[in-house]
Protein backbone atom coordinates (compact mmCIF):
# COMPACT_ATOMS: atom_id res chain seq x y z
CA UNK A 1 0.00 0.00 0.00
CA UNK A 2 1.17 3.51 -0.70
CA UNK A 3 0.97 6.30 1.79
CA UNK A 4 -0.67 9.67 1.23
CA UNK A 5 2.80 11.21 0.91
CA UNK A 6 3.77 8.73 -1.82
CA UNK A 7 0.51 9.41 -3.65
CA UNK A 8 1.05 13.17 -3.60
CA UNK A 9 4.63 12.66 -4.85
CA UNK A 10 3.26 10.56 -7.73
CA UNK A 11 0.66 13.23 -8.49
CA UNK A 12 3.34 15.92 -8.50
CA UNK A 13 5.54 13.85 -10.84
CA UNK A 14 2.58 13.18 -13.11
CA UNK A 15 1.67 16.88 -13.25
CA UNK A 16 5.25 17.68 -14.23
CA UNK A 17 5.12 15.21 -17.15
CA UNK A 18 1.82 16.22 -18.76
CA UNK A 19 0.31 19.55 -19.69
CA UNK A 20 -3.45 19.94 -20.10
CA UNK A 21 -4.98 23.17 -21.37
CA UNK A 22 -8.64 23.83 -22.14
CA UNK A 23 -8.37 27.57 -22.73
CA UNK A 24 -9.22 27.21 -26.44
CA UNK A 25 -12.69 25.81 -25.65
CA UNK A 26 -15.73 27.65 -27.00
CA UNK A 27 -19.48 27.43 -26.45
CA UNK A 28 -19.80 24.89 -29.25
CA UNK A 29 -16.55 22.93 -28.86
CA UNK A 30 -14.53 21.70 -25.95
CA UNK A 31 -10.82 21.69 -26.66
CA UNK A 32 -8.30 19.82 -24.53
CA UNK A 33 -4.72 20.44 -25.58
CA UNK A 34 -2.41 17.72 -24.30
CA UNK A 35 1.36 18.02 -24.13
CA UNK A 36 4.15 15.88 -22.72
CA UNK A 37 3.97 12.20 -21.87
CA UNK A 38 0.79 10.15 -21.72
CA UNK A 39 1.67 7.00 -19.79
CA UNK A 40 0.51 4.98 -16.79
CA UNK A 41 1.46 7.77 -14.37
CA UNK A 42 -0.18 10.64 -16.29
CA UNK A 43 -3.25 8.92 -17.76
CA UNK A 44 -5.42 9.63 -14.67
CA UNK A 45 -4.84 13.35 -15.23
CA UNK A 46 -5.78 13.00 -18.90
CA UNK A 47 -8.95 11.13 -17.95
CA UNK A 48 -9.88 13.88 -15.49
CA UNK A 49 -9.35 16.54 -18.13
CA UNK A 50 -11.53 14.67 -20.59
CA UNK A 51 -14.25 14.14 -17.99
CA UNK A 52 -14.25 17.87 -17.18
CA UNK A 53 -14.70 18.72 -20.85
CA UNK A 54 -17.47 16.16 -21.35
CA UNK A 55 -19.29 17.44 -18.26
CA UNK A 56 -20.02 20.62 -20.24
CA UNK A 57 -22.60 19.74 -22.90
CA UNK A 58 -21.24 20.76 -26.29
CA UNK A 59 -21.66 19.14 -29.69
CA UNK A 60 -17.90 18.62 -30.19
CA UNK A 61 -14.85 17.70 -28.13
CA UNK A 62 -11.42 18.00 -29.71
CA UNK A 63 -8.46 16.40 -27.98
CA UNK A 64 -5.37 18.04 -29.43
CA UNK A 65 -2.49 15.59 -29.05
CA UNK A 66 -0.04 17.55 -31.20
CA UNK A 67 2.10 18.37 -28.15
CA UNK A 68 2.38 14.76 -26.96
CA UNK A 69 5.93 13.37 -26.88
CA UNK A 70 4.96 9.82 -25.79
CA UNK A 71 1.66 7.93 -26.04
CA UNK A 72 1.54 4.66 -24.14
CA UNK A 73 -1.07 1.92 -23.99
CA UNK A 74 -2.83 3.42 -20.97
CA UNK A 75 -3.23 6.66 -22.94
CA UNK A 76 -4.67 4.74 -25.87
CA UNK A 77 -7.13 3.06 -23.52
CA UNK A 78 -8.13 6.46 -22.11
CA UNK A 79 -8.84 7.72 -25.64
CA UNK A 80 -11.05 4.70 -26.36
CA UNK A 81 -12.91 5.36 -23.09
CA UNK A 82 -13.27 9.02 -24.09
CA UNK A 83 -14.78 7.95 -27.41
CA UNK A 84 -17.33 5.76 -25.65
CA UNK A 85 -18.18 8.48 -23.12
CA UNK A 86 -18.56 11.09 -25.85
CA UNK A 87 -20.84 8.81 -27.88
CA UNK A 88 -22.94 8.23 -24.78
CA UNK A 89 -23.44 11.98 -24.43
CA UNK A 90 -24.07 12.57 -28.13
CA UNK A 91 -20.82 14.53 -28.45
CA UNK A 92 -18.63 14.21 -31.53
CA UNK A 93 -14.99 13.47 -30.67
CA UNK A 94 -12.04 14.44 -32.83
CA UNK A 95 -8.36 13.86 -32.21
CA UNK A 96 -5.59 16.07 -33.52
CA UNK A 97 -2.96 13.47 -34.32
CA UNK A 98 -0.73 15.22 -36.81
CA UNK A 99 2.54 13.95 -35.41
CA UNK A 100 4.16 10.53 -35.72
CA UNK A 101 4.41 10.10 -31.94
CA UNK A 102 0.62 10.00 -31.72
CA UNK A 103 -0.42 8.64 -35.10
CA UNK A 104 1.88 5.62 -35.08
CA UNK A 105 0.51 3.96 -31.90
CA UNK A 106 -3.04 4.65 -33.09
CA UNK A 107 -2.31 3.12 -36.49
CA UNK A 108 -0.32 0.10 -35.32
CA UNK A 109 -3.03 -0.88 -32.83
CA UNK A 110 -5.79 -0.41 -35.40
CA UNK A 111 -7.38 2.33 -33.30
CA UNK A 112 -6.94 4.99 -35.97
CA UNK A 113 -10.08 3.67 -37.68
CA UNK A 114 -12.16 4.34 -34.55
CA UNK A 115 -11.42 8.06 -34.41
CA UNK A 116 -12.03 11.15 -36.47
CA UNK A 117 -8.38 12.16 -36.87
CA UNK A 118 -7.27 15.59 -38.03
CA UNK A 119 -3.86 17.11 -38.75
CA UNK A 120 -4.39 20.44 -36.96
CA UNK A 121 -6.63 21.97 -34.32
CA UNK A 122 -7.91 24.47 -36.86
CA UNK A 123 -8.94 21.64 -39.20
CA UNK A 124 -10.63 19.75 -36.35
CA UNK A 125 -12.67 22.79 -35.34
CA UNK A 126 -13.59 23.80 -38.89
CA UNK A 127 -14.87 20.42 -40.10
CA UNK A 128 -18.64 19.96 -39.99
CA UNK A 129 -19.99 17.81 -37.18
Amino acid sequence: MSTAGEQSEDQARAAALIDLDSAASTESAGVLKVGGEVDLLTTPLLKSGIEEQLAISRPLLVIDLSGVSFLGSSGLAALVEAREAAQGKGTALRLVAGNRTVFRPLATTGLSTLFDLRETLEEALAAPI
